[in-house]
């Protein structure tokens, strides 16, 4: 049984039930260990992650711009969230952070294609 609020231990079964592919339960687990600790990292991250995998591009996206507090050098946030942009029809906003993303790591191929996708042609 987990103690309801030992943050740890929802972030651990949030972080099992993603990889089992059960999102909403993920998700669940991560707001209500968000209601206990709002700034654990972890559970921003997971929370993101699901809603994406949940096509709830916009509440994906700003829980990644929140992520970002936490880790503003992360390249797949980057990318991540330019695709929750593209799913919400905000190309600027997309190209925006995929160039973000590229300019973290210029070896992301996958930010060069998404960029390119968009016809947007790096030097």
């Amino acid at each position: 049984d987990l103690n309801p609020n030992y943050v740890e231990s929802l972030s651990a079964m949030a972080n099992i039930r993603m990889n089992q592919g059960r999102f909403a339960d993920a998700s669940a687990l991560c707001d209500k260990g968000l209601a206990i600790t709002p700034n654990y990292g972890g559970l921003v991250w997971i929370r993101s992650v699901c809603l994406f995998q949940l096509k709830n591009y916009e509440e994906s996206a700003k829980t990644f711009e929140n992520f970002l507090t936490y880790a503003p050098n992360d390249a797949q946030t980057y990318l991540n969230l330019g695709v929750c942009y593209i799913q919400l029809h905000r190309k600027d906003d997309a190209v925006a952070a995929w160039k973000k993303a590229y300019q973290l790591n210029p070896n992301n191929t996958i930010a060069l294609a998404y960029l390119k996708s968009q016809g947007v042609v790096l030097k």
